[in-house]
């Protein structure tokens, strides 16, 4: 029954926590407590307590790993040690001897034979996982590898396309202003010719954007952005958004902004705050239909800098939401509204680079709320 249970102990550990190293002390514990009590009952040290030991010293060095052998020596040193000085001074603790027969030696020696077997499967299953882990290793290192070659490329790809995409951007849009002029010189800027230069200048202004888009999404995405953070009045850097929106913004919507409890300066990055502004307030303008309203809610509590932008908009499906921070995602509803889908993702790249949290509530068909929090 005690064999029993040291090997389910054994089990326990080995095979459902693996700790091996862990087994190999129970069991060399188990080892000591039995070799004790054979040498009680027995009494002294005789012939089959050292072959007992001599088993175990044979076979022990073949179960386990290189590195525990000298634990191993040291361990059945310490045992015969013990032995010799129990022997010695304390033979009043023996009880009458007996005289054991073959069968209980060869009971011993099996029995430590089971032992030294279970031992050996755990060693074995132990150092076939040990190579399971290095060769998955080794696989994660060959393909963290490869994505590094492969972001290198699509690095240096973007900045090709982006160079080569400037220049005849930079070209047609001063050829369409040397146009302009001439026509204007020649008296032949009718209404008719100023919407289709017009049309240019929009097609050229939209490309360009897009490219200072994709720049950016890059350097987001190869996390080569700098956080140069200040004590920064918060209130100021959103009415700054704001008004640059009111002062470009042909559909009259209603942005309003208010704050509650005391001011605090907030440790930000203005330039990275602003453009997190931005983005938020851009897509509210952008969803929302002509004459809405949106609103800006600041409070500033013990902890957090908080921020609310509210719109009632044409809302996020709910299947939806858990994607919309995804790069290039766009919403059912939004297919047919101008956008790379990309804007949030530098709203939340930014927000997480202020160890900050955004998250977002909507419900399509009623509107949009963004809630910031940005710690002091």
């Amino acid at each position: 029954m005690f064999l029993g249970l040291i090997f389910a102990v054994c089990f326990y550990f080995s095979r459902v926590h693996r700790k091996y190293i862990l087994t190999l002390c129970i069991e060399s514990a188990c080892e000591v407590v039995i070799i004790l009590y054979e040498w009680k009952n027995l009494g002294g040290f005789d012939s089959s307590l050292i072959s007992l030991i001599l088993v175990l010293f044979i076979i022990k060095p073949l179960l386990v790993n290189f590195r525990y052998h000298l634990y191993v020596s040291g361990f059945y040193a310490l045992v015969l040690f013990a032995i010799f000085y129990l022997d010695i001074y304390y033979q009043h603790l023996l009880v009458i001897p007996y005289q054991p027969s073959d069968v209980d030696r060869l009971q011993v020696i099996v029995n430590f034979g089971i032992i030294g077997l279970v031992i050996f499967f755990f060693k074995r299953e132990y150092e076939k996982r040990l190579e399971e882990k290095g060769a998955i290793q080794s696989q994660l290192e060959n393909a963290l590898v490869k994505e590094k070659e492969l972001n290198q490329i699509k690095t240096e790809f973007i900045q090709m396309v982006s160079h080569q995409f400037r220049t005849p951007l930079t070209s047609i849009y001063s050829s369409t202003e040397l146009l302009d002029l001439s026509l204007q010189n020649e008296g032949l800027a009718t209404e008719k010719n100023k919407l289709k230069i017009d049309r240019i200048y929009d097609a050229v202004n939209l490309l360009t954007g897009m490219l200072e888009k994709l720049l950016a999404f890059e350097k987001v995405d190869s996390e080569a952005i700098r956080v140069r953070k200040i004590n920064s009045n918060c209130i100021l850097l959103v009415k700054d958004c704001v008004d640059k929106f009111n002062f470009k913004n042909e559909s009259k919507i209603n942005v309003s902004v208010s704050y509650i409890n005391s001011p605090k300066p907030v440790s930000v990055d203005p330039t990275l705050f602003k453009e997190v502004i931005h983005q938020l307030l851009e897509n509210a303008i952008k969803f929302s239909e002509n004459d809405a309203k949106i609103n800006i809610d600041l409070g500033f509590t013990d902890t957090y800098f908080k921020l609310k932008i509210s719109d009632k908009g044409i809302g996020i499906p709910e299947t939806d939401i858990e994607h919309i921070f995804d790069p290039f995602f766009r919403s059912q509803n939004a297919k047919n509204i101008k956008g790379n889908g990309i804007g949030l993702v530098f709203a939340k790249k930014f927000v997480s680079l202020h160890d900050g949290i955004i998250s977002v509530e909507s419900k399509e068909g009623i509107g949009t709320v963004f809630k910031l929090s940005f710690p002091y």
